[in-house]
Order: structure tokens, then C-alpha cells, then sequence
């Protein structure tokens, strides 16, 4: 069996696996993708609260994760704490569900003004505060137990009128961390050290664990997606994960093409010949002398025509020399036949056409010496058309 079989008959299954392995790692990188959302509790990346989630679950508290308003709002009742992040897209309706569960703590990760006024809370952010170590600045004993904490840059602060507890004041008005009561639960904002990589500076790690481990059990809420309004029409029937799968058949059907695709390879050009019938050529370039105003060129041309025939016939080359084998062939005027083989280049149209209609008489004498002459070669001739 030769080199080249041999290698076409493993070429098949070696692309079969390929693919495989790149569909595989494709899907594990759109899960990945999708999963690592920050502040998602099971995500071990630095923007992620896996860490956190372990912390607690350690110190006895029950936690779990929902990944909807409706599964949360089961389970929050106190004595629960619910832990909200990625709170944008909730609408009011669905934080009126949330609150109707009664929970007994509801801590909200770093929430922006829009999760704020969705919320229902009057809570202003402030500017973005930097990076640094801040002391608690309240008598709050969680925060005095965990000392310095620091904050991540970006991470913003809050200013309210109705905060019971506000710790480690930001640059600016705002604070780091605020307590307050709403709708009978107490609210935890707490704006940044709660992400894997922030929980092992200063004291983060253990504020974030006594804010988060105040009540027996803590329902966390991950990237939750509103709650649907009751749809006109009729209910979907594609299951949640048909978008992971066509992504994944889309890339499994650019592989096979990629296989299975004939291979044409470029593109080959060919010198095909082109017959164009002379007397196309001839007007061709009669009308480009024309437009030109080529005479002396369009003179040339017609004189060496004519020379390089009558030579063939007659012998010699030089105008001058066949002037006089022509006169003994034809017993045409050697002046006139100076004049038409070597004159000077015709002044105008008129004269070029009298030129080219002499040098055709010249040439047909010689060919037919026995044959009187059309017209006599000083015959003036009219231009009727061009």
C-alpha cells in the first residue's frame, strides 16, 4: 500500500475527530460564556461570588441558588436572606413579587441606579469610588470586626436619607455599604469586596460573610430573567436550550462543508484567438488615423505597404531604386513615382486619400502591365465621404 493511500485512508477519521473536538470545545466555550455572568454564584472567575457562596455555606448557612423570580420568591420567606445581583432587567412587577415573599434580609451585589428605582428604594449612586483601603466609620459591629476593608475600582457608592447603617464611606457623599428597612425586610447595599477577587484584601472576605450569614438559610438570586407577560398568541414550543443547540449544529454544519466541500481550486484562465477580418482592422485603423489627425503617420504607413509589395515583386528594397524598376516595368513617370513612394507627407485629407488611390494604381500597374490605366495617376479625387 503506498505513502499516499495510506495517508487518505486515515485522513477520514483524523477530520471525523477533529470536528468532534471542535464542536465539543465550542459548546464548552458558549456554556462557559453564558455561565460567566459576574456575581454568579457558581462562576470560580475574579468578577464571579463562587468563593462567597462557599464561605457561607460553611458557616452552616443553607444556601441556594434560583435562577428565576418565581423560584426565588418560593423559597426567600423568612427566615431567609435573599441575595440579588444583575438585578437590571427586573422589572417593578417582579421586585413587588419579590418583596410579597417576605424574606427577612435582602442583600442586593453592587445594584445601579436602574435596580435602585426598580426596587423601589430611595437610594442615590454617587461617582465611582477608587481603589483603596477604608476604615468602617460606623458603629456597626460587623464592620468594626472585619477593620479595613477595600474598595475595587469603579465600585460605587450610595446616599440616602433613610439609611440606619452607613459604613466605609466612598470618595465623594456615597457610602460603601448602607442598611435600611423596606417593605418590612432589612436592605443590604453593598457595593463592592464580595467577588472572588477581592474577598482576600484587607477584611473584605469577612464583612461580606456577616452580611451575607445573618439568617439561617439565603436563597441567591443569578442573573434572573424577568418574569413574561401572558403572550397573545399561542405558547413557543421550542425548549429553553434550542439556541445553545442550533449554535452548536451551526458549527458542526460550517465543519462538514469544510470537509466534504469539492475542492475547485483557482480559477484558470486560457489564450483563446481572436479572428477579426482584416477589413475590420483596416477601418478600425483608418478611423483612429482619422481621429487623430495622423496623416504623416497614416502616409508612412500606406507608402511602406505599398514598397514592401512592389519589392517582393520587383526586387530591390530602396524607394529610390524601385522608382526606376517600376518605370521600366510600367513606363509610369519616374517624378510621379518619386512623388507617391518618397513625397512628403500629404497637408491635408484630400491629398491622403489622392496618396492611398495613387499607391493602389501603382501597385495595380504592376501587376497588370498589359491593362490601361483607370485613370490617369494625376486624376484629382473628390472625397465624398469619410
Amino acid at each position: 500500500m503506498s505513502a499516499a493511500r495510506t495517508r487518505r485512508r486515515w485522513r477520514r477519521p483524523v477530520l471525523v475527530l477533529a470536528a468532534a473536538l471542535l464542536v465539543l470545545l465550542g459548546t464548552g466555550w458558549l456554556v462557559d460564556v453564558l455561565r460567566g455572568v459576574p456575581g454568579d454564584p457558581g462562576s470560580d472567575r475574579d468578577q464571579g461570588a463562587s468563593a462567597l457562596r462557599r464561605l457561607v455555606a460553611a458557616e452552616g448557612v443553607d444556601v441556594r441558588v434560583a435562577g428565576s423570580v418565581p423560584s426565588a420568591a418560593r423559597d426567600a420567606a423568612a427566615p431567609h436572606t435573599l441575595v440579588v445581583h444583575a438585578a437590571d432587567r427586573l422589572r417593578p412587577a417582579d421586585w413587588e413579587r419579590l418583596w410579597a415573599s417576605a424574606p427577612a434580609e435582602v442583600v442586593l451585589l453592587s445594584p445601579d441606579a436602574a435596580t435602585l428605582e426598580a426596587a423601589g428604594l430611595a437610594v442615590r449612586t454617587v461617582d465611582a469610588a477608587g481603589v483603596g483601603a477604608d476604615q468602617p466609620g460606623c458603629a456597626d459591629p460587623a464592620a468594626r470586626r472585619a477593620g479595613t476593608t477595600a474598595g475595587a475600582a469603579g465600585a460605587p457608592g450610595y446616599s440616602t436619607e433613610d439609611a440606619e447603617i452607613a459604613c466605609y464611606p466612598a470618595p465623594g457623599t456615597g457610602h460603601r455599604y448602607l442598611r435600611l428597612t423596606s417593605r418590612g425586610a432589612t436592605v443590604h447595599l453593598l457595593g463592592t469586596g464580595w467577588a472572588n477577587g477581592e474577598l482576600l484584601t484587607e477584611g473584605n472576605a469577612s464583612f461580606a460573610m456577616q452580611v451575607l450569614g445573618r439568617q439561617p438559610a439565603l436563597v441567591w438570586l443569578n442573573d434572573p430573567d424577568p418574569v413574561a407577560e401572558p403572550a397573545a398568541g399561542p405558547p413557543s414550543l421550542l425548549p429553553p436550550w434550542w439556541a445553545l443547540l442550533g449554535a452548536q449544529a451551526s458549527v458542526g454544519f460550517v465543519l462538514l462543508l469544510l470537509w466534504r466541500g469539492r475542492r475547485l481550486g483557482p480559477v484558470l484562465t486560457e489564450q483563446l484567438p481572436v479572428v477579426v477580418p482584416a477589413g475590420e482592422a483596416v477601418t478600425g485603423h483608418g478611423r483612429l488615423y482619422h481621429r487623430m489627425g495622423a496623416r504623416e503617420h497614416a502616409a508612412a504607413v500606406l507608402r511602406a505597404g505599398t514598397v514592401g509589395r512592389l519589392s517582393r515583386r520587383l526586387g530591390p528594397a530602396d524607394p529610390l531604386a524601385l522608382v526606376t524598376t517600376v518605370h521600366a516595368s510600367t513606363e509610369l513617370e519616374p517624378a510621379w513615382l518619386r512623388e507617391v513612394l518618397t513625397g512628403p507627407p500629404p497637408a491635408d485629407d484630400d491629398a491622403l486619400a489622392r496618396l492611398a488611390l495613387q499607391l493602389a494604381e501603382a501597385e495595380r500597374r504592376v501587376h497588370e502591365p498589359g491593362r490601361p490605366a483607370a485613370r490617369t495617376p494625376e486624376t484629382t479625387v473628390e472625397r465624398t465621404s469619410r
